[in-house]
């Protein structure tokens, strides 16, 4: 499993699992539990829904360079968010992550080497 690293703009880190494949975001987080400083990047998203989820999560919506276009903060399982035009990335997060990571619309994601 591939994994990608990010620091907020005040330096903490995340570490992410990259879904860059189609079976990885198909399967996203069911059967799997994140802890804070944890999380899942869908790449070539813009929409994510929680069927089959047990918890909630925060979705972390990002442009191509991932800067912050839109948070959606504690997704209940069994939810369809909508949209967001211009997102290449979703980043799911524990539920009030990424309030915990100070995370807010507009903010960069810089993703380190791993």
């Amino acid at each position: 499993m591939k994994y990608i690293q990010f620091a907020t703009a005040d330096g903490q880190q995340i570490r992410a699992i990259n879904a860059d494949s189609f079976w990885l975001r198909l399967r996203g987080l069911i059967g799997r539990k994140l802890s804070p400083g944890q999380g899942l990047l869908l790449n070539h998203c813009d929409q994510i829904h929680t069927f089959f989820m047990a918890y909630a999560i925060d979705a972390v919506y990002l442009g191509k360079d991932y800067h912050i276009l839109r948070i959606d903060a504690a997704v209940a399982p069994w939810r369809a968010c909508k949209k967001s035009p211009g997102c290449r990335y979703i980043l799911e997060l524990p539920a009030y992550g990424a309030a915990a990571l100070a995370l807010s619309t507009g903010a960069p994601l810089l993703p380190l080497a791993e």
